[in-house]
């Protein structure tokens, strides 16, 4: 258990990486007439003045994988605009990137008192809270409340998937990757992560499957190639 304590431990950060800068988690910019619509947020964004500069250029720096100077320009965000959420959003993003969980806990904390019906909010907090072995339930209490708002919510989904795999409740993780799967077919990722679970259920036929798949959605995945290699090599011992 402690072997796939470690694995799922990183699975949050691992995930949030993607998230940032795979594409998933990237903002999507709309101009409008009174406000722009942003990934982070369900309602059209205003900001106090000056503030939506900064908060383009920390997005722009995010793409370019510059995370010191994108946080930079999410903290002037919020400091000129504290009272927009989507901006608490991003900046408890970077924080929990770079392991500041008590300062991404404020921010997502503050988030969900601007915008009580933002689900993004608490799944973030329950990203976070999973990675303490002592707070997994607390986490699922977080992940509940995004789902209760949003029930088709993948990431909280594969996040509670995740945290029962570590409590040993096979069943109730295998349900919650089922969704994912049925909702988001052609994440290779996930398939992958799944044959993680798999190798340390010590299911190597079923784990097998999941790289294969994952490889069937992204033959380019280098990570699920040296895997399953690995996992044939130890089949043949």
């Amino acid at each position: 258990m402690k072997k796939a304590e470690c694995i799922f431990l990183s699975f949050a950060l691992l995930f949030l990486i993607l998230s940032i800068f795979g594409g998933c988690g990237k903002s999507r910019e709309t101009k409008t007439g009174e406000g722009i619509s942003v990934e982070g947020t369900a309602k059209k964004v205003q900001f106090a003045k000056g503030a939506e500069e900064h908060f383009k250029k920390g997005h722009t720096l995010l793409r370019e994988k510059k995370l010191e100077e994108a946080t930079k320009e999410f903290e002037e965000t919020v400091k000129l605009s504290p009272k927009t959420a989507v901006a608490r959003f991003w900046l408890g993003n970077v924080y929990f990137y770079n392991k500041q969980l008590d300062k991404a806990s404020a921010e997502f904390k503050k988030m969900t008192e601007l915008e009580p019906d933002n689900y993004r909010g608490y799944a973030m907090l329950g990203k976070m809270y999973s990675i303490d072995r002592g707070k997994t339930d607390l986490a699922i209490e977080e992940l509940k409340k995004a789902l209760e708002i949003n029930p088709d919510y993948v990431d909280a989904h594969f996040d509670l998937g995740r945290i029962y795999a570590m409590k040993g409740d096979s069943g109730r993780s295998l349900a919650e990757f089922g969704f994912v799967f049925r909702s988001e077919p052609n994440y290779a990722g996930y398939h992958f992560e799944m044959g993680k679970i798999f190798e340390s259920m010590k299911a190597p036929d079923k784990a097998e499957k999941e790289y294969e798949r994952a490889l069937v959605l992204n033959p380019n995945f280098d990570r699920a190639k040296e895997a399953l290699a690995n996992l044939k090599k130890k089949g043949k011992r």
